[in-house]
């Protein structure tokens, strides 16, 4: 999962005066435009969506307080009934969201994504051998990743390997600095990719296949595609840095044995909690396999719907005792109070603003000027477009932004072009997470490249190479899967 905003963002910032103004001018210029739309409700629509972009692009205002201005703006200008507006913000995809928040909170309340760090890089072997060190740190920090806050995990594992360079001589901290603190911000964002939960773009993608194009895809569904691709391109770039960066053979032992301590009553509790929550998902997709009844697979659908589990797994922190407090239990109202609510707005208004395009008619207007400018896209070619557009969008703006700007387009034209429309959207979802080269990129970026120790040059460097790394292995992966 991933935090939203950036500090350099804010109507401080000339990027942020600039979109201020820019985004309602280009509300009234379309508004006045003789630009022919196919009624008077898809012109309003594409003025407040351009609007928007702009926003979400320039961050003048929060992200999520942009969100909201978009259903602001259609109840205003009577788009359509105020209920269809703000429907949205009451998606099932949301409570999803939010019950996996609950659980991250409740894990790292009671400290298991430290203990488990812990534990890991305790081990004598791997201490004392720079690369598979390197490695597994890695490894497990893309594994944390797919359930807890992208950010969060990168700050937990940036002071570890710190930690792992000075134990190294300068001349040699200096050289393996960029690519081991880069391959912890890259591992983060990867992970992120594994799971529905990962983060916020794979969510909007599934919810707006299956609101706008009738498409549903299960929790096990998307890791049977998704997990192996993440695996992938994480060895493979890993290899790169193997054979690209001459690392020491040994050195000395950087944990000390005081890391491997027992797991406390807390922690064993929210593991136990995590793994039922994880099961739960899992096993409905498992159940399709073998069953072809539709009765069964109907009950199996409504009693373990994703949402439903998620907010289980949540409510079941409220109620378990503390292992350490009988009188307090493993999480409390004021721990969840520093959630990111304003992710939970975000998809809300993204929501709301694909279904405006599509009630109102927009969607089809953009699929069928597409088709009139360029003709029929290949389905193939439609996909790689996808994924590279995406890819270039998300290297300068939120994911989550990114997601919300292009998924519906992408479905938009697909419905008209009559191509296969899960391909080119399942690309662009997981491009959005691509974002390598910028520290503005994403918040991973940010924090290891507040280190010093590495450069803008060397950032992009390797931020492309893992950019092509994935674009080939997602188009590779979709072209397999025949989607």
């Amino acid at each position: 999962m991933e935090e939203l905003e950036f500090e350099e963002s804010g109507i401080g910032t000339l990027r942020g005066k600039i979109g201020l103004i820019l985004g309602p001018l280009l509300f009234i210029f379309i508004l006045l435009s003789p630009i022919s739309f196919p009624n008077g409700e898809a012109k309003r629509v594409f003025a407040i969506f351009l609007w928007i972009v702009v926003w979400w692009i320039c961050e003048p205002i929060p992200l999520s307080a942009t969100a909201l201005l978009g259903p602001i703006l259609a109840s205003i200008f009577q788009v359509i009934e105020i209920r269809e507006i703000f429907s949205p913000f009451a998606d099932s995809i949301i409570f999803l969201f939010m019950g996996s928040f609950f659980i991250a909170k409740g894990l790292q309340r009671s400290g298991v994504d430290k203990r488990i760090s812990g534990v890991f890089l305790s081990n004598r072997t791997l201490s004392r051998n720079p690369f598979l060190l390197f490695l597994s740190m890695s490894l497990l920090c893309s594994f944390l990743s797919m359930w807890l806050s992208n950010s969060a995990v990168t700050a937990i594992f940036y002071p570890i390997a710190l930690a792992v360079l000075n134990a190294f001589p300068s001349a040699i901290k200096k050289k393996l600095a960029p690519a081991i603190l880069l391959m912890i911000a890259y591992s983060a964002s990867l992970g992120g990719i594994g799971t529905p939960v990962g983060t916020p773009p794979n969510l909007i993608g599934i919810a707006m296949l299956e609101k706008f194009a009738n498409i549903k895809i299960s929790f096990f569904e998307w890791m049977v595609f998704a997990f192996p691709l993440y695996l992938s391109g994480f060895f493979i770039f890993a290899f790169y840095l193997k054979i690209s960066i001459k690392f020491p053979r040994s050195m000395e032992t950087v944990f000390s044995k005081k890391e491997r301590q027992p797991f406390t009553k807390d922690q064993i509790r929210a593991i136990s909690i995590f793994f039922l929550t994880v099961v739960l998902w899992i096993v409905p997709g498992i159940i399709f396999f073998v069953t072809s009844n539709p009765h069964t697979k109907k009950i199996v659908s409504t009693t373990f719907n994703e949402s439903v589990v998620a907010m289980f797994g949540g409510i079941l922190f409220f109620l378990i005792p503390s292992g350490s407090n009988s009188k307090k239990t493993l999480l409390s109202w004021k721990d969840v109070e520093t959630i990111d609510w304003g992710t939970l707005i975000l998809f809300g208004g993204g929501l709301s603003m694909g279904n405006l395009i599509f009630k109102t008619g927009l969607a089809k207007f953009f699929g069928e000027n597409f088709l009139n400018l360029f003709g029929k896209p290949s389905p193939m070619l439609f996909t790689f477009l996808s994924i590279m557009v995406s890819v270039a969008l998300t290297e300068f703006i939120s994911n989550t932004a990114a997601a919300n700007i292009i998924i519906p387009i992408i479905i938009s034209i697909a419905q008209s072009a009559n191509v296969p429309i899960l391909p080119p959207v399942l690309g662009a979802t997981i491009a959005c997470s691509l974002a390598f080269m910028l520290p503005v990129s994403t918040p991973p970026n940010a924090i290891v490249y507040g280190s010093k120790m590495i450069t803008i040059p060397e950032m992009i460097k390797r931020g492309i190479t893992l950019d092509v790394i994935m674009i080939v292995l997602t188009f590779a992966f979709l072209s397999a899967f025949k989607m």
